[in-house]
């Protein structure tokens, strides 16, 4: 069983109710933003992250922009 010591969400700029994340577990700091805007909130909160996720996407056709 994993306890969880901290879990914070953060809006974030992108689509209607956007949500960064960032939590511990068992000791281990996680980030998780999903495909936004730069935010200076998430990434206070996130300082220090053992582990930083960002999802992004892109088409096939803004191979360039990934």
């Amino acid at each position: 069983m994993y306890s969880i010591d901290l879990l914070v969400t953060v809006p974030v700029e992108h689509c209607f109710e956007s949500y960064g994340i960032v939590f511990i577990i068992d000791g281990v700091k996680v980030l998780y933003s999903g495909d936004c805007r730069p935010s200076l909130f998430l990434e206070k909160i996130g300082q220090d992250a053992d582990i930083y996720i960002h999802e992004a996407t892109f088409s096939e056709t803004e191979g360039q922009r990934a």
